[in-house]
């Protein structure tokens, strides 16, 4: 038997506390990614697991509208808690020259500046980026039969 998870440190939003208990802690544990599947997150919210019961419960709950919002509450509430870590990580290949995806992560961070808040509408302004060492330039030849 599986032991339900401990969720007392858990602050709920007001969707999943629209929700009853199961159904709140079926939320809260699928949408901050618990568990993998509906089946598997209704035995960790503390659903019976005899039987097929856990399968019923996961796919029931899968249906009601309010399950899904406590669903998407919760999981935007743990993406928000990754934007730390996950600026703090490019942050560290992009000052790490010697990483093999260093110019990578430059060139998408650079692609996406227009996307910031201003974006394109900031004054005019020149940014001239330059990643080295430089990929080997290939030139196209073509036989015209001369």
């Amino acid at each position: 038997m599986t032991e339900p998870v401990d969720l007392s440190h858990v602050q709920f939003g007001p969707k999943a506390m629209a929700c009853t208990l199961l159904e709140r802690r079926f939320a809260y544990i699928l949408g901050a990614g618990l568990a993998t599947n509906a089946s598997d997150a209704a035995a960790l919210a503390g659903y019976s697991t005899k039987g097929r019961a856990q399968n019923v419960r996961g796919f029931e709950n899968m249906r009601k509208p309010h399950v899904l919002e406590a669903i998407e509450e919760a999981a935007r509430t743990e993406f928000r808690g990754l934007v730390g870590p996950t600026i703090q990580a490019a942050k560290n290949l992009i000052l790490n020259d010697k990483h093999p995806d260093h110019a990578k992560a430059v060139n998408s961070m650079l692609s996406r500046l227009d996307n910031l808040p201003g974006g394109p509408d900031f004054p005019a302004f020149s940014l001239g980026v330059a990643v080295w060492p430089r990929p080997p330039v290939r030139k196209l030849v073509m036989d015209r039969g001369h």
